[in-house]
């Protein structure tokens, strides 16, 4: 039996924020928003109490307060959940402080203002979970002392690390996971292809479990770490300014453009980091980065106007947020008149509105009391915003949750008797099971509910950091990350929506791009023609409307007022100078022996070898309109940059506008501060960031890796003959597909042209006319033997044989024209066929020739028996048999391995070759082997008879013939196996027309002679008499 005491003790200190309402069941809430500012405290003595001057308050973390009372006030609304029950709500601030965290939640589990661990004094608040805390370590702290009490806690910011030390915690995670946070960040680098980062993290549990969860991660996926940095917790900023500074000059240097940020709000790291780029902004141009913060670093809570400049086009994970209905009107209503026991609600009116509550807030003499005038829609976003950010969206949840998980214990608990006398509330440790299964839509339209990890299933927001000058800060969405879609929709990014730092380069519109504007491979632009609507935006220097006159406007007659130090140079394209060489306070009589003229001097010279390289920007000329900032007239100087060469009228295009694409300058930083406010007054889309080990590989090459680096970073080798890559940072290069050819850059495939040898080529006209010359020279001599068939001459060697051999010869320099030409079946099948039979028909009539030589001359011998040998009968069956044996050859050839047209696809790298093929290597070196046998045996037999006497003597011009006959086809074989394509024919129809002509010329040139030049030996009694 529990005896209720009268207890008389209270809290020494007393805490200093709190916000109570009543109700029948209780949630309890640590909150986080302020942030003690003290001095390290002895244990010498007693510790002062908080007060307002010691606190650094963040006002825009008020709205988590007024969630959870929007999202309570929405539910105690509500007649369907929790019906008959009253939802109130006890909450604390932690300030970020270990020993204020645990005072406020032991406050939870006391007794209204008492502070009685162990003790049930008075009447015991019905505390029925606990939703906080903001940061890991706050979470942490109040998990240890709830994990006694069995108490639900409901995270809504970042959880504490798990690991030895923290056994697992009744905690319930209302945010998205760590490792979902980390996978869209990896997505987010591998979309812009930032292989190349750098990784800041605090010196804790957490950055050491992030450290190990990421590395293996990102590196799997191509991300290198040019460094990780840790960053120390931040007790006394005097400590740890200079590991700060460390850091800060290893970010600068490194060649890395994206640094990853991962720091708790509490270490406010990011702020100092940002700042020491203020103090040293003045002495040098800082060097953009794009920092990538995670939901941890708070980015929205920077309220300096410097800090949010610095973070202009920054990026940041932010919790999933969705707008709940009624929720502006809800936070538009609050007032302190409307807000009764809120005590957060006076300290944010203070910090917001610089006026006191009367007769609430004592002690601000020096504040003016608030007229009740002051409503919350109108403080600046940087100050407060109006729309549900991810954390206080968590929070709607974390209520939400509870509140189905009590209505689902109602119903299971108490079917027939009150909660009160069943005593269900005083179990409370059973609602685990509860929260474990709750499922519902809330009315932003969002599935809540959890894993068996007790983790939402939620994501990720990814915002774009924005602020426009003269202008508040703003938060662009730009992307998400969910848990609960399939790995390759889980991501989403809209590139366009982003705005960059304004330290990067810009480049030409899109507009510009597609009417007349070509970009190189730096993404430069260049024109090469005058185009009106590629024209640069007029500098808009108020907020009327941009003006367009022609030059005849009175406005543009006499603004011919110009610079007095300006380099003016005309060209297709023109580049700016800004130059810094005389100053306003004195005039230098010879402007150029100024020591900075060197600087204009280097820029003149420079586009003057542009100019002259005929490779670089061909048929482009570079201009160059160079002015004097005079140190102090750096806008006077941009705006005759930016406007007509002649007339400076602003919100004015008089005349043709200059071809402005760049401007080089200055000398100083406050110079190019100046420069760069006004280039960035032009709305032109902005070159993508890189952040790479070194510059990617262009289209043509692939990645090696060097030696002793890490894998992010390589050299870049052209790609081999035949392969290409169409892509940046290729790893590998490819072969083109099939019909297709790298171009000389390999970094696209062409198709491969089709060819063949035709009678369009000059090769197979000159190869067809030589065919048709020997042809009609062969035609011409079998002429002239029919004519004078009857002479000693033609008579002396077998005539028939002679016609036989003049015909073969004719057809075969007819039949090499069925080489030139399309490939078809049927020429095909007759090429090699019919050149082989008529070739042996050719070299067969030759060998009956040479043995009728050597038959006629051994026969005059006296007692000799060949003369029965002599005859026709000889020398048809020698022409007969050695023809038949070649016909035999070529009918196997056919009847096995044909011939047909096929193409051929990888011989030649850049064309597609149509032509016969063998069907048989084997059989076509048969055929060319029988022929080589024939022509030996022939050179055999005539070279020992080429001594007879001249009257006989025919046997010399065979042997001569046979020479020149094997010279060519035995230089045919080496030939015909290194040539490829269409002069892989052109060799073969060569070497028949070289072997027929040796054959036509050898033999029958000094025939033709006798015939016709030398008649008179074309006699028997000659012959005789010679003999």
């Amino acid at each position: 039996m529990v005896h209720i005491l009268k207890c008389g003790l209270c809290d020494p200190h007393p805490p200093f924020r709190k916000y109570h309402q009543s109700g029948d069941l209780i949630l309890g809430a640590i909150a986080s928003q302020a942030s003690i500012n003290s001095s390290l405290k002895g244990f010498t003595e007693e510790p002062a109490p908080v007060s307002f001057q010691d606190l650094i308050s963040d006002t825009k973390n008020y709205q988590h307060i007024l969630a959870l009372a929007f999202a309570v006030k929405e539910i105690n609304e509500n007649l369907q959940l929790l019906p008959n029950i009253t939802l109130g709500f006890h909450i604390y601030d932690s300030f970020y402080d270990a020993k204020c965290t645990y005072q406020a939640t032991l406050l939870l589990l006391s007794t209204w203002e008492r502070f009685v661990p162990n003790y049930v004094c008075d009447v015991q608040n019905k505390l029925t979970a606990v939703i906080g805390g903001l940061d890991s370590q706050t979470s942490l702290h109040v998990a240890t002392v709830l994990d006694i009490y069995k108490v639900p806690q409901l995270i809504y910011g970042h959880p504490p690390a798990m690991n030895d030390k923290t056994p697992g915690l009744p905690f319930y995670q209302m945010a998205a996971t760590e490792t979902l946070q980390c996978t869209g960040i990896l997505y987010l680098l591998l979309h812009f292809r930032w292989t190349w980062i750098v990784l800041i993290t605090t010196y804790d549990d957490d950055g050491e479990s992030l450290v190990q969860s990421v590395f293996p991660l990102y590196s799997q996926h191509g991300i290198c770490f040019a460094f990780i940095g840790r960053l120390p917790q931040v007790t006394f900023i005097t400590e740890t300014i200079d590991q700060v500074i460390k850091i800060h000059d290893r970010i600068m240097g490194s060649r890395a453009n994206t640094v990853v940020l991962y720091a708790d709000r509490e270490n406010v790291l990011f702020v100092i980091v940002k700042n020491f780029t203020k103090t040293t902004y003045t002495m040098s141009k800082p060097k953009g980065k794009v920092w990538i913060a995670t939901v941890h670093a708070d980015l929205g809570a920077l309220e300096d106007e410097w800090e949010q400049k610095l973070i202009h086009g920054d990026l940041s994970f932010t919790l999933h947020s969705n707008d709940v209905p009624g929720f502006y009107e809800f936070i538009e209503n609050r007032s302190p008149s409307t807000s009764m026991g809120n005590g957060f609600l006076h300290d944010f009116w203070l910090e917001t509105f610089s006026c006191i509550i009367p007769n609430v807030v004592v002690g601000h003499d020096k504040f003016l009391n608030c007229t009740g005038k002051e409503k919350i829609k109108d403080l600046p976003a940087d100050a407060f915003e109006m729309s549900m950010s991810g954390q206080s969206y968590s929070i709607y949840n974390a209520v939400y949750v509870m509140a189905h998980a009590l209505d689902a214990m109602l119903l299971s608990q108490l079917k027939h008797r009150s909660m009160e006398e069943s005593g269900a509330w005083n179990k409370l440790w059973q609602l685990h099971h509860f929260l474990r299964g709750v499922s519902f839509n809330n009315s932003a339209g969002d599935e809540v509910s959890f894993d068996q990890n007790g983790e939402i299933s939620t994501g990720y927001d990814v915002i774009n950091w924005v602020s426009p000058s003269n202008e508040s800060f703003q938060r662009v969405k730009v992307g998400k990350i969910v848990s609960w879609a399939p790995a390759a929709q889980a991501f989403t990014i809209n590139e366009e929506a982003i705005t960059w730092p304004s330290w990067f380069n810009q480049q030409p519109s899109q507009t510009c791009r597609s009417a007349g504007f070509s970009m190189d491979n730096n993404g430069i632009g260049f024109t090469s023609h005058h185009n009106k609507e590629c024209l640069l935006p007029v500098l808009l220097l108020t907020e009327e409307v941009i003006k367009k006159t022609e030059c005849g406007n009175p406005f543009c007659e006499g603004s011919t007022n110009s610079t007095l130090r300006k380099y003016l140079r005309p060209g297709s394209i023109t580049i700016g100078g800004i130059t810094s060489q005389i100053s306003m306070h004195f005039e230098l009589d010879d402007f150029n022996k100024h020591p900075h003229h060197s600087h204009t001097l280097a820029l003149v010279f420079a586009v003057e070898e542009v100019n002259a390289n005929h490779e670089l920007l061909p048929n482009v000329t570079v201009g160059f309109h160079i002015c004097d900032s005079y140190f102090q007239g750096t806008p006077r100087a941009m705006m005759e940059l930016l406007f007509t060469h002649k007339s400076f009228i602003p919100n004015y295009t008089c005349g043709v506008q200059n071809s402005l694409i760049a401007v080089i300058g200055g000398l100083y930083s406050v110079i190019s501060k100046d420069m760069e406010i006004f280039l960035s007054s032009y709305k032109i889309p902005q070159v993508l960031p890189l952040s790479v080990c070194n510059d990617n590989c262009h289209p043509g090459y692939r990645k090696e890796k060097q030696e002793e680096k890490l894998f992010c970073c390589y050299d870049c080798i052209p790609c081999p003959d035949g392969k290409n890559s169409s892509e940046k940072d290729m790893e590998v290069c490819f072969q083109c597909p099939e019909g297709h050819y790298p171009n000389m850059d390999k970094n696209t495939c062409i198709p491969k042209n089709v060819t063949f040898l035709s009678y369009e080529d000059n090769l197979g006209i000159a190869l067809a006319m030589l065919a048709l010359l020997f042809s009609s020279a062969t035609a011409l001599v079998l002429g002239m033997f029919m004519k004078h068939r009857n002479t000693p001459i033609v008579k002396a060697n077998n005539r028939n044989l002679t016609y036989t051999l003049l015909i073969s010869l004719m057809l075969c320099f007819l039949f090499s024209l069925l080489f030139i030409s399309s490939p078809e079946k049927v020429t095909c099948l007759l090429r090699q066929t019919a050149f082989g039979i008529i070739f042996s028909v050719a070299v067969s009539s030759v060998l009956a020739k040479t043995t009728t030589v050597v038959l006629a001359f051994m026969a005059t011998k006296p007692g000799s028996n060949l003369r029965k040998w002599m005859g026709t009968k000889l020398t048809n069956s020698i022409v007969i048999s050695c023809s038949l044996f070649q016909v035999g050859i070529c009918t196997v050839w056919l009847a096995t391995s044909p011939p047909f047209p096929d193409v051929d696809m990888h011989s030649m790298s850049e064309e597609i070759v149509l032509e016969c093929n063998e069907g048989s290597p084997s059989m076509f070196y048969c055929v060319l082997g029988y022929m080589g046998f024939q022509a030996i045996v022939i050179f055999s037999v005539a070279f020992p008879a080429r001594k007879l006497p001249d009257s006989f003597n025919e046997a010399k011009f065979i042997t001569f013939s046979m020479l020149v006959f094997c010279s060519v086809w035995l230089s045919f074989v080496p030939t015909y196996l290194s040539t490829k394509g269409k002069y892989l024919v052109a060799v073969e129809i060569f070497s028949i027309l070289a072997s027929s002509a040796g054959l036509l010329g050898c033999i029958f040139v000094p025939k033709c002679y006798i015939i016709l030049l030398r008649p008179e030996l074309n006699s028997k009694e000659q012959l005789i008499r010679r003999h």
